[in-house]
């Protein structure tokens, strides 16, 4: 069983290091710091969120680079492939589109499902 007390003693002094509860006084809170406190987690809480959305950003901005070289790369390859020059290296470069296609799949599919 953890004292409570004592991990509420530990919490207090810390939030005072740190600069906060400059009107609290004989281990009970005042209202004044608890607004403080409020304030500051939902500032906190929208860093956190505003950190999400730059995120799911940037995966969007590489998988619309994945799309568009994977549009050309396959462009260029059914042009081969009529022309009946297909080589071991565009076979390379289909599997390592699967790959990134598949990578792609696995980050939206995590996103959006």
């Amino acid at each position: 069983m953890v004292d409570m007390s004592g991990e509420y003693a530990r919490l207090v002094d810390v939030l005072r290091q740190h600069g906060f509860l400059q009107y609290s006084t004989g281990g009970f809170l005042s209202e004044r710091d608890m607004g403080e406190l409020e304030s500051r987690l939902d500032e906190l809480n929208r860093i956190g969120e505003k950190r999400e959305l730059i995120d799911w950003f940037a995966n969007g901005v590489d998988g619309i680079r994945i799309l568009n070289d994977t549009d050309k790369k396959l462009d260029r390859l059914a042009d081969k492939a009529l022309a009946g020059t297909v080589t071991v290296d565009d076979r390379f470069q289909l599997t390592g589109m699967a790959s990134l296609l598949r990578r792609l799949a696995d980050q939206w599919g995590g996103t959006i499902g």
